[in-house]
């Protein structure tokens, strides 16, 4: 379906927005502002180890709509 990389697109965004604050904080601290671990770690003064699980976290829940979108659109 045409609709499938917008619906995926859109889902993706509201999967961000429901995240806790700090989880989707680090992700796009991350993904979007390019910061690796360490840089996060001391920029928001919490443990690189839990920088490292809010991003998990955060691409489990992506991953989870994505894999939804995609069996839901298969024709």
């Amino acid at each position: 379906s045409t609709l499938f990389p917008y619906t995926t697109l859109f889902r993706s965004q509201m999967a961000l927005e429901r995240m806790p604050e700090q989880r989707r904080r680090v992700f796009l601290m991350s993904r979007e502002e390019g910061m690796t671990s360490p840089e996060i770690a001391e920029k928001l003064n919490v443990s690189v180890r839990t920088v490292e699980q809010h991003i998990y976290k955060a691409l489990q829940d992506l991953k989870k709509i994505i894999l939804f979108l995609f069996f839901f659109y298969l024709d």
